[in-house]
Parts: structure tokens; C-alpha cells; sequence
């Protein structure tokens, strides 16, 4: 089986930051991230170009991360267009991609649907799984879903 390459795109200071990461042969490799300026097409452009070349590496699935933020609708506005833009490159390269919500970590972290658990924690429990010990917020939840959709697949 090919790998899983994980993504998420988060918004930080107006720009969206995408963290990427790969699950291959029983391993997680964080990616470098990509940070783009304010909602710049040369930004966007940007995004295609590294989400091209990572799925040009043949992954079984990109497994996404949506963003969540829908209480802050300006970073959400930027965040889908950047989602879409990892989604296109997916796909004109015939990779499947499966969209992850937060709420649906719960269970490959092994925690429950309970009042009290969060994504933080379920993101927390997977990172934990890799003995990664990562900072930058994007590449977590990258890391994160990427061993998710492993779980899912029977292959972590």
C-alpha cells in the first residue's frame, strides 16, 4: 500500500498555514509547512504547487483535516479556499481524498464521545502514538489525521 499523506490548513495572522505529513510503512514523517501571505492568488498558486508535488508521490489518500473555525468567518472563508486548492491538486492527479472533521479523531485516539473530551485531546493522544514532539500547530494536526485515516486503514 502506498502511504497517507495528512493535511490541515489553519489560519494564523490573517494567511493560512498548511501542514503536511506522511504515514508510510508504519512511520510519520512531518512535512514542511507553508505559510502564504494574506489571501494572495500568488499564495494560492503556492499551495497547488507543494500539494502537487507531495501528491505526485502516489499516496492511497490525502487525508484532510477540515478547518472548523466557524465562528471566525473571515478565517474560515480563507481556510476552505485553501482546502479546495489541496483538494483540486488531489484530484488532478487522481488521488482520493477523506475529509476528517475534529470530532471524528475521537475514536482512532481511543477516547470517547463524551461531554468534556476535545480535539486538542484526541489531536494530543494521536501526535503520542508517533513520539514526534512537534510545535508547529499545522504539522500536529496533520500528523494527527495522517495516523487516523492509518488506524482506519488497519495500517498503523
Amino acid at each position: 500500500m502506498a502511504g497517507i499523506l495528512g493535511a490541515h490548513v489553519k489560519v494564523d495572522g490573517g494567511r493560512y498555514v498548511a501542514g503536511f505529513a506522511w504515514f508510510e510503512g508504519g512511520v510519520v514523517r512531518p512535512e514542511p509547512r507553508l505559510a502564504a501571505p494574506v489571501e494572495s492568488d500568488r499564495g494560492l498558486s503556492e499551495l497547488y504547487q507543494r500539494a502537487l508535488e507531495l501528491v505526485r508521490r502516489r499516496p492511497a489518500v490525502v487525508a484532510l483535516l477540515k478547518n472548523e473555525a466557524l465562528r471566525a468567518p473571515g478565517s474560515f472563508r480563507i481556510a476552505t479556499r485553501a482546502e479546495g486548492v489541496l483538494i483540486a491538486a488531489a484530484q488532478s492527479v487522481h488521488v482520493p481524498v477523506a475529509e476528517w472533521t475534529g470530532s471524528a479523531l475521537y475514536k482512532p485516539a481511543g477516547l470517547p464521545r463524551a461531554k468534556g473530551v476535545t480535539v486538542k485531546m484526541a489531536v494530543a493522544a494521536l501526535v503520542a502514538q508517533t513520539a514526534l514532539k512537534l510545535r508547529d500547530e499545522a504539522q500536529r494536526l496533520a500528523v494527527a489525521v495522517a495516523v487516523a485515516e492509518a488506524k482506519k486503514s488497519g495500517t498503523f
